[in-house]
């Protein structure tokens, strides 16, 4: 009478192969994920710096983009909002759209003021914000500039 199935041996040499798969994989997983999470991080504060130029342009006023409620800080989550009376400073119910904090230990460090984008689309002058990964063996963070034209592009940058 023949059998079917596979015996206790060949069961323990395949778990012993899968925990040794495991063991490699796993580690490069965590990698992948933590900068994973720093792309889109970086992805929505590029795409919040656009949506303020273009609410800029189309409203042909200044927009500008800092932390809550005007104050400094990115890391705790940003806003874009239009400068209704041009007191260079946030005043209720000016927010056009709020983005939340980063999240899994992102840190975030940016210009100390609000970054202005004028109705035609032009910023109040070059800056930056370095994101960088809480994970610290992911060593490459990015930078996001913001030339005094307005135009928004992404750098790799070193994180320490």
């Amino acid at each position: 009478m023949k059998q079917k199935g596979f015996t206790l041996v060949e069961l323990m040499v395949v778990l012993t192969i899968l925990a040794i798969a495991l063991a490699f994989g796993l580690p490069s997983m965590g990698y992948i994920i933590d900068s994973n999470r720093l792309t889109s991080s970086t992805n929505e504060l590029v795409g919040a710096l656009n949506f303020a130029r273009s609410e800029a342009v189309k409203r042909g006023r200044t927009v500008r983009i800092s932390g809550p409620n005007g104050k400094t800080g990115w890391q705790q989550g940003y806003q874009v909002w239009i400068d209704t009376n041009n007191s260079s400073s946030y005043d209720d119910g000016e927010e056009l759209r709020i983005f939340d904090a980063f999240k899994d230990e992102t840190t975030a460090i940016g210009p100390a003021a609000a970054i202005s984008f004028s109705g035609s689309g032009f910023a109040s002058g070059a800056t930056s914000i370095k994101l960088c990964s809480g994970n610290k063996n992911i060593t490459t963070g990015r930078k996001v500039d913001v030339s005094s034209a307005g135009r928004v592009t992404i750098i790799d940058e070193v994180c320490p």
